[in-house]
């Protein structure tokens, strides 16, 4: 077994591109995970704006509803 070889028989070079592949997908798949959860938060922020305008609107019909009452 030559100096260069581990106990597998690969050789720095063989190394070295795998950890490089090894990296490269460790790097694809945290960046796909974090797009994931912006879209998350993206998808919590749209529905909090919904939220907000759809009780916004709630109070302004409560509070014409309150006003014609007391006419």
């Amino acid at each position: 077994m030559s100096s260069g070889s581990d106990a597998n028989g690969c050789d720095e070079n063989q190394l070295k591109a795998k950890a490089k592949v090894m990296f490269d997908k460790t790097s694809d798949y945290l960046s796909a995970e974090l797009n994931l959860t912006l879209e998350d938060y993206q998808l919590l922020e749209d529905m909090n704006n919904a939220t907000t305008e759809r009780y916004k609107e709630m109070t302004d019909v409560t509070v014409n509803l309150a006003q014609n009452a007391d006419q």
